[in-house]
């Protein structure tokens, strides 16, 4: 809705009573599915958890990358980065989210200073 349609995305959602393998199997089709030759970057809620997980078991330096913790502005960043090899991506999304993820008292308390 903010960007617009975004090429090479594939969103991949996991339901509760889905066995690992079925979703591992998703995931799986949804990386081959955007891979162009370029390297995927593969975009998770939280390190640990199953999505996490089973993105872990496709992770290929260079080839495909992972990057968890995501917020809005790392979806945004991600949607509007030039093509570039994949770990310097990797890093601008993931630098998105550090930046954007703050403390809005003392960010506001520092601005007046």
């Amino acid at each position: 809705m903010i960007m617009g349609t975004v090429e090479q995305v594939e969103a991949v959602g996991f339901q509760p009573d889905e066995r690992e393998e079925e979703m591992f199997d998703k995931l799986r089709v949804a990386v081959r599915a955007v891979d162009e030759g370029d390297g995927v970057l593969i975009l998770v809620d939280m390190f640990g958890g199953t999505p996490s997980n089973l993105s872990l078991r496709l992770l290929r330096p260079g080839r495909v990358e992972v990057v968890t913790g995501v917020n809005l502005p790392m979806l945004l960043k991600a949607g509007n980065t030039p093509r570039c090899d994949l770990q310097t991506f990797a890093r601008k999304v993931r630098d998105s989210g550090v930046r954007n993820a703050l403390l809005a008292s003392t960010y506001l308390e520092n601005r007046k200073h």
